[in-house]
């Protein structure tokens, strides 16, 4: 057995979210060397982004990707995107949380709805993707 069986996701489907971020695109780029097919997800003003990343894994890689744009908050959206990557793929065998925010300053600086949106997203949006 070579060490790479190990480590094969081949024949597995793995949903990404966060995946035009810089590590949201190292981990997909990673599952995809390993030969996972890959349901890329990732906020709606970052679509172009997101099929650039799509297109640069399936080419390099010759896995089955396929993108998303979401907003993990939305809970309905992250429903109806989980029944078209079931649809598309057929089924889930992973899910990789890479989607969060973060606001820079101090204390002081904080809004109230800074936090509230850091929470939307950090915590219940990764939530609700699973």
């Amino acid at each position: 057995m070579r060490e790479f069986d190990l480590f094969s996701l081949r024949d597995k489907v793995i949903a990404v979210t966060g995946v035009t971020g810089g590590l949201g695109t190292h981990f997909a780029e990673a599952l995809a060397w390993s030969g996972a097919d890959l349901a890329l997800i990732d906020i709606p003003a970052n679509k172009e982004k997101l099929a650039e990343v799509e297109k640069g894994l399936k080419e390099e890689y010759q896995v089955k990707t396929r993108s998303y744009p979401l907003d993990i908050c939305d809970e309905q959206a992250v429903l109806y995107v989980s029944d078209n990557v079931l649809h598309d793929f057929g089924r889930i065998d992973g899910l990789l949380n890479v989607a969060g925010i973060n606001f820079y300053g101090t204390v002081d600086e904080y809004r109230q709805e800074d936090y509230n949106r850091l929470m939307s997203v950090n915590v219940a949006g990764t939530f609700g993707c699973c």
